[in-house]
């Protein structure tokens, strides 16, 4: 019987991105501040966790006070706090422009350390965003300025957020070593907690590597260390851990003490997304011990938590975990029970995400699927009651005539009437694998098509953040001994924004749409490399204003071009130019 988990190695991720959160995020030393700017950081800390709309409004009221005008430090911790909240919101433009803000009040106050901090932060926005190359420039610098300015936690935080970098990338050597370097700076300043998360980190390289034994071993001095440092709820992180790790070490029974452990940590703590995630982890356990009652039995419950706290996400994987689980032990209807409870719960996620108008679509045509199905089921339950009610008759009217006669018709009747049933119960669970095997695909198509918008609408804020930069530096009063410098800095910013984005961008398109250029050409051999790549923004929906800024035409450049494809393709002015493209 083949077993999968989902749950333990989806907890690692969220599990490591909240341990990174301590050294990404900016912890710069104490300064004074004035006794005004100080109560707005006191509110600040009592709202950003439940109100950060109302934090960041905070802050920009205390950015405006007239007794910081000239305090560029304090005006840099300002909009390093908006930044934060930005960042942890997932805003990331918002989250650049109030770093970069920051950045710029720090060179102000010509404090390099501060600088290494910044950069440190911008870095972490990229990082946010999967881009590795740029954040690992922006750690590296940090790293520099923090040797230079002799700053041990500097430099620990940017030697674990490379280690980060090293680790996304596979390059395990590297990782080991700054996240060793880390560790050693933590060591000196006997700082258990923070030595306890370096051990942590060395324990996911070594566990990325299948070595189970070594990641076990950190994990366990990490557990004694913040036992040591009284710091329950770490304990409890890294209990779960050690459960993971046993589970893919496939030493179950320890796996099972481990999560157990951890379970009435978060149970005291009551930390009721945590309770629920590890539940479901026992379940694992239990599912691969082949306890497949224990497993469902925890399944159910962990499915029932996620729903009382409306934990959507979660409750999703101990959907899918309860629908696998089913179909393992051939509960074929229990199965599709949880199968379209999956769906439902995911298209209510997505309406509440407001998914892109391509999700509305898809989402109205699998409701229509659902309820040609449930009509489907209504149908069937007719037929059903129809068929049992001639079975009935027809053994009355059997039992009168010839009593052994019919017992014999009857048990043979029965055998064939199981056989057609089994094989259509089979043929209308094939169908239902191709329509969910379909609506993955569906999905994944949708999502590669986001990926792809998200990816130039990347490339646009990048080349607009970039004039607005060249713009700004050009209206600077500079001293002649410096615009050299600045020349030079422009001339960079200049190349960076030419740097050809559309190759990657191009790749992508052909990897989700790749019949699409072939079936053009085709069709319409006579158009050149750029309308051929301007049928492939306009086949994301792409507007004038977005196409103009990623091929650095005018936008009246663009709507010429769009006029000219119209007049090649030969199309009649009551059709839509991108309705037409998207059947390509």
């Amino acid at each position: 019987m083949k077993r999968y988990t989902t749950q333990p190695l989806q907890h690692t991720f969220v599990f490591l991105a909240l341990m990174i959160l301590p050294f990404l995020m900016k912890a710069q030393p104490s300064e004074e501040i004035p006794d005004e700017v100080s109560s707005y950081f006191q509110k600040y800390e009592s709202l950003k966790k439940n109100n950060p709309y109302q934090a960041v409004t905070l802050m920009q009221e205390a950015s405006q006070l007239e007794v910081i005008q000239d305090n560029h430090k304090t005006k840099s911790s300002i909009f390093n706090r908006i930044g934060n909240i930005y960042l942890e919101l997932k805003i990331y433009p918002l989250a650049m422009d109030a770093y970069f803000e920051s950045l710029k009040n720090i060179n102000l106050a010509n404090d390099e350390n501060g600088k290494a901090y910044c950069l440190n932060d911008i870095g972490n926005v990229y990082y946010a965003l999967n881009n590795y190359d740029l954040p690992k420039q922006y750690y590296q610098k940090s790293l520099e300025i923090f040797e230079k300015t002799k700053d041990p936690y500097g430099i620990a935080v940017a030697s674990n957020n490379l280690g980060m970098i090293a680790l996304k990338t596979q390059n395990y050597e590297k990782a080991l070593a700054y996240f060793q370097k880390a560790y050693d700076i933590r060591k000196e300043a006997n700082n258990l907690g923070l030595m306890a998360h370096s051990k942590l980190f060395i324990s996911k390289v070594f566990l990325e590597q299948g070595y189970f034994e070594k990641a076990i071993k950190y994990l366990k001095d990490a557990r004694q260390m913040y036992a040591r440092d009284r710091e329950p709820q770490n304990v409890a992180e890294v209990e779960f851990e050690l459960g993971n790790s046993y589970l893919l070490y496939k030493k179950y029974p320890e796996a099972l003490k481990f999560f157990e452990s951890a379970l009435n940590l978060y149970t005291l703590k009551h930390e009721h997304l945590e309770v629920g995630k590890t539940i479901l982890a026992i379940a694992s356990c239990y599912e691969e011990l082949d306890n497949l009652k224990m497993a469902e039995q925890n399944a159910i419950k962990a499915n029932k938590l996620f729903e009382s706290y409306k934990l959507e996400s979660q409750q999703l994987d101990a959907i899918i975990f309860l629908a696998r689980l089913y179909e393992q032990e051939k509960r074929y209807k229990e199965a599709a029970t949880f199968q379209k409870q999956y769906i439902e719960l995911q298209k209510s996620i997505d309406k509440k995400n407001n998914k892109a108008e391509f999700s509305k679509l898809l989402y109205s045509i699998d409701a229509f699927k659902e309820s040609q199905e449930i009509k489907q089921l209504r149908l069937l339950n007719i037929q059903q009651k129809e068929r049992t009610q001639l079975l009935f008759v027809l053994f009355l009217l059997a039992f009168l005539l010839v009593i052994f006669v019919f017992i014999w018709f009857r048990q043979k009747r029965k055998q064939q009437q199981i056989m057609l049933e089994k094989k259509k119960e089979i043929a209308e669970l094939e169908l239902y694998k191709k329509e969910q095997e379909n609506e993955r695909l569906n999905r994944e198509l949708n999502f590669r098509n986001n990926e792809l918008a998200s990816k130039a609408i990347t490339m646009v804020k990048t080349s607009e953040f970039v004039d607005e930069i060249i713009k700004l530096l050009q209206q600077l009063v500079i001293p002649k001994t410096a615009q050299r410098s600045v020349g030079q800095i422009i001339d960079k910013l200049h190349f960076f924004k030419k740097d050809d984005g559309w190759k990657e961008f191009e790749v992508r398109f052909e990897k989700v749409h790749s019949d699409f250029y072939r079936n053009i050409e085709k069709k319409h051999p006579n158009l050149t490399p750029n309308e051929r790549k301007i049928c492939a923004f306009l086949r994301l929906n792409m507007t004038t204003k977005e196409i103009s800024a990623l091929t650095y035409k005018s936008a009246k450049s663009i709507d010429v071009a769009r006029s000219r494809l119209r007049k090649k393709m030969d199309l009649p002015r009551d059709e839509n130019l991108i309705t037409y493209l998207s059947q390509f």
